[in-house]
């Protein structure tokens, strides 16, 4: 437990002074503290705190739309490509270009997301509820896909082109164990 520190604004922890985010939410200590500052009349060369923050706000949805962007003429590209080549390689190449294209991205965020990453304690009660809502979701899919199929709607199946080429299933998981391993 932290010594006697300032409390986070959104979910009342308290955190060391200093910190720049919290440890339990994520909130922005720093923008948290701006905004509750009082308020000084403006002086006619200061911006305010509003169009700063609205600046840092804009400058993360350009790069969200960079990154979109990329990934979205990752699949452009490839499905091109698809049309000529039909190969599982294909798949395995555009999974792992677009895991790079996430990483970099992630790589270059990580001061700002890193709080993401972090460890954060949980009690055994948590953890068993995440892995029944986990459960509970694959199942959901399962059932939703396995309707859709029986009404006849179709759908395509990642394991059918590493079927016809006669690959075994589990290859389908590689890209994502490549890029999963630290």
């Amino acid at each position: 437990m932290p010594e006697a520190g300032p409390q986070c604004p959104a979910c009342q922890r308290r955190v060391r002074a200093g910190t720049r985010f919290c440890p339990g939410c994520g909130q922005d200590l720093a923008e948290a503290a701006l905004a509750h500052a009082p308020q000084q009349p403006l002086e006619p060369g200061r911006e305010l705190t509003a169009g700063k923050r609205f600046v840092q706000l804009w400058e993360e949805l350009k790069r969200l739309a960079w990154l979109f962007g990329l990934l979205l003429a990752t699949s452009f590209v490839f499905g091109i490509v698809w049309r000529s080549i039909r190969s599982p390689w294909l798949d395995v190449m555009q999974t792992v270009v677009m895991a790079l294209i996430v990483l970099i991205a992630l790589a270059q965020r990580y001061q700002r997301l890193g709080f993401l990453f972090r460890v954060h304690s949980s009690s055994l009660r948590e953890a068993a509820i995440l892995v029944g809502v986990a459960a509970l979701f694959v199942r959901l899919a399962t059932a939703y896909f396995g309707l859709l199929g029986h009404l006849g709607v179709p759908t395509t199946s990642a394991s059918g082109l590493f079927r016809t080429a006669e690959w075994p299933l589990w290859l389908l998981f590689l890209p994502v164990t490549v890029c999963w391993k630290p």
